[in-house]
């Protein structure tokens, strides 16, 4: 167990550096605070980093951290549409959810969280904000409810800032698992009798390793949600993966946390205490560390399984945040009736913009259903007009309206993907700063064995990463990412073969059932 420390984070009121006056507002066109009386520009001074990761020992917990207590600075309402924790100045009145734009009102109010450490200010006007999401939704337009893109304008888009909790990391990592590889192929007689093509197979000759990485890590600025709602990516109700996926954001450039950044926009409390995070923590970690050491394993083409991961903080330190996002949320089917809520976000610092898209069910179902109609009909219509010199001909338009009918649902099925992007997610594996030191690698002959195919080895730990919520890192992120080719072309071909498998024995088998007929009469 790591020794805790707590640290002071919080600053004095900052003030004009010309005049002295502490009225100021954030001005985003300026970049800074603009004083209300002389009218100068000045910023807060940049979060004060505590010391760099390879320093860090114990842990250590900014004022920002603590548990989650009442303060009189901001006002939060509590959303009865969709359940949002709204933060605004202390004297609102009434306001708009910036998720689901339902109006709040002053009963709402209940008691506030912890002010965070430091803020990241917008950079991001809104018109530019409005601009990428026009262009978002201009791509996805032909499956999208018409209201959607109609309700796009500057009125519906919304600045709030969002609570993280951003966590630096020096560990100690000892990976423990086993790899596999293909050392050779060669043709096997099977079962007894003579050697003819029936009864030769391929198989694979394969080798086994018991493989071990220890290494130590430093993670600079790992950032997670600190809002329990935004944290849940499976939600059914609300597609707040989308929030994650526009991480990440510049950390370096976060300023002292100052209230009259605030001004303007709405927030999000904090509604995690930082010992609720440390599981999410530990298997981001744990994923990090398998992502790199792919690296150390790409000769092993079978995967690794990596059956043990001990991570051991040796020092850690946690800081709270608000990021800045423009929000624009579209409730299907109403606000009232709490249906699915549909988010187009923009990093206010990056403009990285991501989205969900509702779509038009029956326009995917008719697109979808009219070539597998055709194509029962076909099916329908060869048997019907019995074993005759068009025939053939009939079974080669059941062949082409089948695959078009794969080809369709599969086009369809990737158009849904890119309109709602179910898989969208901050890729921290790849984003995250990070350091590796004192790696050492083992690699240990075990056994060669026999096998019939080339598939991977049970429990190929790529297969899911916790800390994703056992989401797969994205084909086509992936593919920028690492270089990695997708798979979606390999797989449409698959699935052509497949509706030509299929057609052939609808074929065979209506052959075989005139054939019989014919026989009989």
């Amino acid at each position: 167990m790591v020794e805790e420390r707590k640290v002071k984070t919080r600053a004095k009121v900052l003030r004009c550096p010309n005049c002295g006056a502490s009225d100021a507002e954030y001005d985003i066109s300026a970049g800074g605070l603009r004083c209300a009386k002389c009218r100068t520009v000045f910023a807060s001074p940049k979060i004060n980093t505590l010391g760099g990761v390879d320093e860090l020992v114990g842990e250590i917990k900014s004022d920002g951290a603590n548990d989650i207590e009442e303060n009189d600075f901001v006002v939060t309402f509590r959303c009865p549409s969709c359940g949002a924790n709204v933060m605004l100045g202390k004297d609102a009145e009434d306001a708009k959810c910036h998720w689901c734009r339902h109006s709040l009102k002053t009963a709402q109010r209940i008691p506030n969280g912890s002010m965070p450490d430091m803020v990241l200010p917008f950079k991001l006007t809104r018109k530019e904000a409005l601009s990428r999401m026009k262009i978002f939704a201009q791509e996805r337009n032909f499956f999208a409810f018409d209201d959607f893109a109609k309700g796009l304008t500057e009125e519906s888009v919304i600045g709030v800032y969002l609570p993280y909790a951003v966590i630096d990391v020096r560990a100690h990592i000892e990976m423990i698992g086993r790899a596999e590889k293909t050392v050779g192929t060669r043709l096997m007689l099977e079962g007894s009798g003579y050697r003819d093509e029936s009864n030769i197979v391929q198989v694979y000759d394969v080798s086994s390793f018991g493989v071990k990485r220890v290494f130590d890590i430093e993670l600079d600025d790992l950032t997670i949600e600190a809002s329990s709602e935004k944290i849940q990516y499976g939600s059914s109700i609300n597609t707040t993966h989308i929030i994650n996926s526009i991480m990440p954001f510049d950390t370096e450039q976060a300023v002292e946390w100052d209230a009259r950044y605030l001004k303007g926009f709405s927030s999000e409390k904090r509604d995690l205490n930082i010992r609720q995070l440390d599981y999410r923590l530990k298997s981001q970690i744990m994923d990090i560390a398998k992502y790199k050491m792919m690296s150390t394993t790409d000769n092993y083409d079978r995967g690794v399984c990596w059956n043990k991961i001990n991570v051991e903080e040796r020092g850690i330190k946690w800081k709270t945040a608000y990021f800045p996002v423009w929000l624009y949320s579209y409730a299907e089917g109403g606000v009232d009736k709490k249906k699915a809520i549909h988010y187009i976000a923009v990093n206010a610092r990056t403009g990285e913009t991501m989205g969900s898209v509702p779509l038009k069910t029956w326009m995917r179902t008719l697109i979808t259903g009219i070539p597998l109609l055709l194509t029962l009909l076909a099916i329908v219509n060869m048997f019907m007009a019995g074993f005759d010199g068009n025939f053939w001909g009939r079974v080669l338009m059941v062949v082409i309206l089948m695959i078009i009918t794969v080809l369709t649902a599969v086009i369809v099925g990737r158009k849904t993907r890119e309109y709602r992007n179910p898989h969208a997610r901050h890729l921290y594996e790849v984003d995250t700063c990070m350091t590796l030191k004192n790696m050492r690698r083992e690699d240990v002959f075990e056994l060669t064995s026999v096998r019939r195919d080339r598939t991977m080895i049970s429990g190929y730990n790529e297969e899911t990463r916790p800390g994703s919520h056992d989401f797969m890192m994205d084909d086509d992120a992936l593919e920028e990412a690492t270089g990695v080719k997708s798979s979606d072309a390999a797989k449409m071909i698959g699935y052509i073969f497949l509706g030509i498998l299929l057609s052939g024995i609808l074929a065979m088998l209506g052959l075989l059932v005139f054939t019989i007929v014919d026989f009989t009469t």
